[in-house]
């Protein structure tokens, strides 16, 4: 019988990942699922022995069991680098750490090319610095920017280009402001908030500039574009849909609340240049989002490195979800 298996790492309520495994068993693909927030989804029992050939085999509630050599794809939806305990109990949460580490050592010693994504490179590679130039290596078009914790390069930078630029975050960092006082995203009750999104940059008056603290901010020329393009790369294979703008849209099409994807084939060297910059990345998925501007010129903007595809599969008909599928059961490799 065979034992091998997709390993799935993801939320129980990733409507995503649903779709992929969806997709695996319409081929018959043994899925193993785990959500690494709920408990009797995580393994019951880790056991590793190294020698001649480290084997590792996960032990779950159900009664299944799964071995590091019987993995031959891993879908990651799940930030699992950066699970940590909550346990407030000292002892507690030294058992629930090497729990987590015993869980993650087994993953740990997957081959990179197993995974969509490696976490572990997934991290280094969700830098839009680096993303922008690594974009500008695969001879795609990107808008100048800035990052600087000195306000007045930052203005400078702004009369550089026009006074006519956006802001937007460097990090990932939830953060959250309602009725004018910022709140941890897990704290909201409420839909009524705002968050940092890309939006234009203002200014502030010359006599209220010494109240800026010295907090990076990263600035990006501004793109006056005719439509926005979401495109998802997985290995060589490039899906992408395009949002139209309307007049008085908001700079980040994510804030938009009323727009519909539409297939929109890419050029040719758009959709190799793309395929560079995400191989370059170390990844084998990623959603693009990239702009045309009033010159009908494409710019890329960033990668989202464990982007949403969902929307864009549904409303432009693009089969993301099968091609995630089948980019899984490919033979890529085996365990170290």
């Amino acid at each position: 019988m065979d034992s091998s298996a997709v390993l799935l790492v993801a939320l129980e309520s990733d409507l995503h990942a649903d779709s992929v495994v969806y997709r695996l068993s319409e081929k018959g693909v043994r899925v193993v699922r785990v959500d690494p927030t709920v408990d009797h989804c995580l393994p019951a029992n880790v056991h590793i022995e190294t020698g001649t050939g480290t084997r590792a085999v996960y032990e779950f509630p159900s009664g299944e069991t799964l071995s590091s050599a019987d993995i031959t794809g891993v879908l990651c939806r799940f930030a699992i680098d950066g699970l940590t305990p909550s346990d407030a109990n000292p002892l507690a949460y030294f058992s629930r750490s090497e729990e987590l580490a015993a869980f993650l050592a087994p993953l740990r010693m997957l081959d990179s090319s197993l995974w969509i994504n490696d976490p572990w490179v997934e991290a280094r590679a969700d830098c839009r610095i680096l993303q922008a130039q690594q974009a500008i290596a695969a001879g795609l078009s990107v808008p100048p920017c800035i990052v600087s914790s000195d306000y007045s390069k930052l203005l400078e930078f702004h009369a550089a280009h026009n006074h006519d630029c956006i802001i937007k975050p460097i990090s990932n960092a939830a953060l959250a402001k309602v009725s004018g006082e910022f709140v941890h995203a897990h704290e909201l009750t409420t839909e009524n908030f705002s968050a940092p999104y890309a939006v234009e940059f203002r200014p502030l008056p010359s006599g209220h500039r010494d109240s800026v603290d010295t907090t990076p901010s990263l600035l990006q020329e501004r793109v006056h574009k005719k439509f926005d393009i979401r495109a998802t790369v997985v290995d060589n294979s490039v899906f992408s849909a395009a949002m139209r703008v309307r007049s008085g849209a908001p700079v980040d099409f994510r804030r938009e609340t009323n727009f519909r994807a539409e297939p929109f084939p890419l050029p040719p060297a758009i959709q190799a240049s793309l395929v560079t910059l995400v191989a370059s990345l170390g990844l084998r998925y990623a959603s693009c989002d990239l702009t045309v501007d009033e010159n009908d010129e494409i710019r890329f903007l960033e990668s989202n490195v464990s982007g949403n595809w969902l929307w864009t599969e549904l409303d432009a008909a693009l089969p993301i979800s099968a091609a995630i599928a089948a980019a899984l059961i490919q033979t890529q490799g085996r365990p170290c």
